[in-house]
């Protein structure tokens, strides 16, 4: 599950994770992305990266309800399920991000965990876009995979994270085998319950949190 993430770095840093020449639209760092808010996404098409501002919830056109879109989709059955599976050809795509945050029963309240990489770098979520029917804004979806020990004590599943090689596997050829739980350390500590509402979006929304 991941629900809520951030994308805070700057061009320059997220230039070093894609590969290649890649169009960056305008956008606004975030600490506090969450479903239905417009982030960064990298594609391929023609062999050349493209930066696009998108939807996180993706609509499918067969949805019937388009007001419950998906945030998220399990990694190990996105070939299996015929609602997934034609989008694995030429929707294919990353959201940009620099960490995300899981929700864990610690002493007994529940509490927003951090996790991101050693010096908060960059990185991208394995996922696919499709167009809205109505608006034909892309929207896209969040792949997830089992927690790799770093994530498990707090969550049993976390994103597919991407680096660059595994970024550049999934945008460019499609392997299959980046579809796991995430290999490297992750960094990680509890933050405030701000981080709860969408409204706040803040740097003090990722600083560590000390108590009342």
């Amino acid at each position: 599950m991941c629900g809520r993430y951030t994308c805070k770095s700057d061009i320059e840093e997220i230039a070093d994770i894609i590969p290649g020449k890649f169009n960056y639209p305008e956008f606004s760092p975030s600490y506090n992305i969450a479903p239905s808010q417009k982030s960064l996404i990298a594609t391929c098409e023609d062999g050349e990266y493209e930066g696009e501002l998108a939807i996180w919830g993706l609509v499918p056109h067969w949805m019937k309800d388009p007001s419950r879109p998906f945030i998220n989709a399990r990694s190990e059955t996105i070939f299996e399920k015929p609602s997934f599976k034609y989008l694995y050809k030429n929707h294919r795509c990353v959201a940009i991000a620099d960490g995300f945050y899981e929700w864990a029963m610690i002493d007994g309240a529940k509490q927003p965990v951090y996790f991101y990489l050693e010096g908060h770098k960059p990185f991208g979520f394995a996922g696919y876009w499709e167009k809205d029917r109505e608006s034909d804004a892309r929207t896209f979806v969040i792949m997830t995979a089992d927690a790799n020990e770093d994530v498990s004590p707090y969550h049993h599943r976390m994103p597919v994270m991407l680096t660059k090689p595994e970024i550049e596997a999934w945008l460019k050829d499609g392997n299959p085998s980046v579809l796991k739980p995430f290999p490297y350390p992750l960094k990680s500590h509890i933050v405030s319950r701000a981080v709860n509402s969408p409204k706040n979006n803040s740097a003090e929304l990722i600083v560590p949190y000390k108590g009342e």
